[in-house]
């Protein structure tokens, strides 16, 4: 024989169904929000980065010959087609990241950032550097989908302009790989 649910227990059977609806259907929104990242390309990032530095005082951090201004994480997707992939990051760009940490976040958070980001693509652009430090996650699968000369949507957060040397530090939180014929809006 067959016993019924009481009512407490249907109450709790349809309280676990909707939860597992919404969680489903939350799923993608729980990911990586895609939408957050303003379309851009490096020439307009180049132009804004000329605009600042006329509008305000560059200040000088580290007392040698570089101004900084420095970005609190803007996000831009960006499509680039690099002739290489990312490469160990060099010693003048791990020195930025960490003095740019430091400076907001002090020493404990300097070590856990860089610890996610060994790596770094270079682009010349509009006599500009760009350089995107990429999470070491993203490295083999960035070298694995896009090939030299492929186009990829990088999602990056802006730190670090150097109006002196004209080279923005961006930081890669994720990437597209786009088809060779989808060159439309590139970076480079």
């Amino acid at each position: 024989m067959r016993k019924s649910l009481s009512g407490r227990d249907k109450a709790l059977v349809g309280l676990a169904i909707t939860i597992v609806l919404c969680l489903l259907l939350a799923a993608p929104a729980l990911g990586f929000n895609y939408s957050l990242y303003e379309e851009s390309t490096l020439k307009e990032i180049a132009a804004m980065m000329a605009e600042d530095a006329k509008e305000h005082e560059i200040k000088d951090y580290t007392g040698v010959k570089e101004k900084l201004s420095f970005y609190f994480l803007d996000p831009y997707r960006l499509r680039v087609c690099p002739a290489s992939g990312p490469v160990e990051i060099s010693k003048q760009t791990a020195e930025k990241l960490d003095f740019y940490i430091m400076n907001l976040r002090g020493n404990k958070f300097t070590s856990e950032f860089r610890k996610l980001y060994n790596h770094e693509l270079v682009i010349e652009e509009s006599g500009n550097t760009f350089i995107f430090a990429f999470q070491d996650g993203l490295v083999p699968y960035f070298r694995g989908e896009v090939k030299p000369g492929d186009c990829a949507d990088l999602y990056a957060r802006l730190l670090i302009y150097d109006f002196v040397t004209k080279r923005t530090i961006l930081i890669v939180t994720e990437f597209n790989s786009q088809p060779r014929e989808s060159k439309g809006k590139e970076a480079s």
